[in-house]
């Protein structure tokens, strides 16, 4: 797939093998999703949800993000001496201790907002809402 941005490096078509296995990957992918909308016997939300369900798993288990499979954290590992997977590991155990044990990925700085100002919250809610400029 040419519009796959998870197979945009080079690598993943001049490395032989590395295209074997995206290629394999892509027809067992495509299999997958096919199998799972010829399900019979499902209604229309349950085949929505597995559908979903499918390509979340399928998407999960991408070469992409797998570190021995992927040329571009290859490439950076190399060229950092290791130090990508160190920040990784760091950035995981920081994680695990602000969640208590439980994954709390962190996706932005929480010290970068400031409610009112670029966040708005709602007494006695879990919802939060962002500005982005």
């Amino acid at each position: 797939m040419a519009d796959d941005s998870r197979f945009q490096d080079d690598s993943w078509t001049e490395n032989q093998i590395l295209d074997f296995l995206k290629q394999s990957y892509l027809l067992t992918s495509r299999w997958v999703q096919s199998y799972v909308s010829e399900i019979e016997g499902l209604d229309k939300d349950t085949v929505r949800k597995v559908d979903f369900y499918g390509r979340q798993y399928v998407a999960a288990l991408s070469l992409s993000n797998l570190a021995m499979t992927n040329p571009e954290v290859l490439r950076t590992t190399l060229e950092t001496g290791g130090e990508n997977l160190f920040k990784g590991i760091e950035n995981l155990f920081r994680d695990l201790e602000e969640g208590d044990g439980k994954m709390n990925i962190q996706m932005v700085d929480s010290e970068a907002f400031e409610v009112g100002i670029d966040v708005a919250a709602a007494p006695d809610t879990n919802i939060i809402m962002m500005t982005v400029d």
